[in-house]
């Protein structure tokens, strides 16, 4: 995720559950040092969510993912 659509997406947030200020998610700093960790992190797989389809769009991402290097979850799942 870009750091301007985290940014805002944090900042919406916020307005829902001001609580999470006690948590630092109202200072921009915080959230570069924590996106700056995640963004430097060799991940196995990437997922963007930024585009249309919602949460089941991204699960399905997901899974599609696991299920292309994982014999065993295809197994499971009854692809193989």
């Amino acid at each position: 995720v870009e750091d301007e659509t985290l940014w805002s997406r944090i900042q919406a947030r916020l307005e829902k559950e001001p609580g999470r200020t006690q948590l630092r998610e109202d200072k921009r700093s915080h959230m570069d040092a924590i996106h700056g960790w995640y963004k430097s992190f060799k991940w196995d797989f990437v997922v963007d969510n930024t585009s249309e389809g919602g949460g089941e769009r991204v699960i399905n991402e997901i899974l599609e993912n696991i299920r292309g290097r994982s014999k065993r979850f295809r197994a499971l799942s009854g692809d193989g």
